[in-house]
């Protein structure tokens, strides 16, 4: 989440008050509407006309009222409908990006803090739950208002515990997709020999529920363009592997020119000596992704995720966690 904050100008012949009263009843909802949330004006009415005399003014004409609230992204691609709402109900305004911390729904329920968690922070956890924080008195009756203070240590331990944590999450993740890679290669392999010796029979899926069996699916093979074949290769093991890797970017962000790529959950679909093809998971949905479900079934905490429909690329080949395995149905899917 990014916080906006922007001076509003009243039209040329609206008085302060009637500009005032008219952003009051309309533009909360306005930018409601465009995906803003904690809505929040500063306007100068009655009530502090006493204190006009000590209004520091640093400009011509002088702004009427200001508004702060909260976007998803403040980009220039993701704020225009907060933008065309300002456009209707001003006459010019000028919008500034503000950096600004707010503990988060999470922390201030482990913290028993005794307010809802902001707006915007429970935007960020709806995705995957929906947490509600307790009051002190219900989550902890035993507990002192007030915590001994405890110096504090030399060294920071619970940093070093999760460099530690991360490192070995690492480690397992690669030691997990070798793993899986020399299954596979060993899986081909057996393949090979028994269809050289015997004439192999169908495979069938698993028995349900007294429901008898299903035929096998048939693995439909990745789609590559021209290009993608000349450098990359369908036939790796870790070809259908469920991995976190760093993703390239779709489109490039003016706002963010150093900004390239995102670590997220995708499939593998190809390989090359220096980085994957894959078809990267989304938790919105994005013009160029499908939302296909079960994912849970593959090692995701979730079960529906956008999935790209366009072959992505990666920056190398480093795999942050391996997840899983897609089905051959859940790999058609992406074809």
């Amino acid at each position: 989440m990014e916080k906006v904050i922007a001076a509003l100008w009243a039209p040329s012949g609206e008085s302060r008050e009637a500009f005032a009263a008219r952003l009051l009843a309309g533009l909360p909802a306005a930018l409601a509407e465009a995906g803003a949330s904690a809505v929040r004006l500063n306007l100068r009415d009655a009530a502090v006309e006493p204190a006009a005399a000590l209004v520091q003014r640093w400009q011509t004409p002088q702004q009427d009222a200001v508004v702060q609230f909260w976007l998803p992204s403040a980009n220039p691609r993701f704020r225009g409908r907060a933008e065309a709402a300002l456009a209707a109900f001003v006459a010019r305004h000028a919008a500034w990006l503000v950096a600004e911390s707010e503990i988060i729904a999470a922390l201030a329920a482990v913290m028993w803090i005794d307010a809802p968690a902001a707006p915007h922070a429970l935007v960020i956890l709806s995705e995957d739950f929906a947490l509600e924080p307790l009051s002190r008195s219900a989550a902890a009756p035993n507990a002192k208002p007030a915590l001994t203070p405890t110096p504090r240590p030399q060294s920071n331990p619970t940093r070093a515990a999760a460099k530690s944590a991360k490192r070995k999450a690492v480690a397992e993740a690669n030691a997990k997709a070798a793993e899986i890679a020399e299954a596979a290669a060993v899986k081909r392999r057996t393949g090979k020999a028994d269809r050289a010796e015997s004439v192999v029979e169908p495979e069938t899926a698993p028995t349900f529920a007294g429901r008898g069996t299903r035929p096998a699916v048939d693995r439909r093979p990745a789609k590559l363009t021209p290009k993608e074949a000349e450098t990359f290769t369908t036939s790796d093991p870790l070809v259908g592997a469920i991995v976190e890797v760093d993703v390239r970017y779709q489109f490039h962000d003016p706002a963010e020119p150093d900004v390239r790529s995102k670590f997220r959950p995708a499939v593998i679909v190809a390989v090359s000596a220096d980085r994957f093809l894959v078809r990267g998971l989304y938790s919105r949905p994005k013009e160029w992704t499908a939302e296909v479900t079960g994912w849970h079934k593959f090692g995701l905490n979730r079960e529906r995720c956008n999935v790209a429909m366009v072959n992505e690329e990666t920056t190398s080949q480093v795999i942050n966690r391996t997840y899983g395995r897609l089905s051959d149905e859940a790999w058609n899917q992406l074809w």
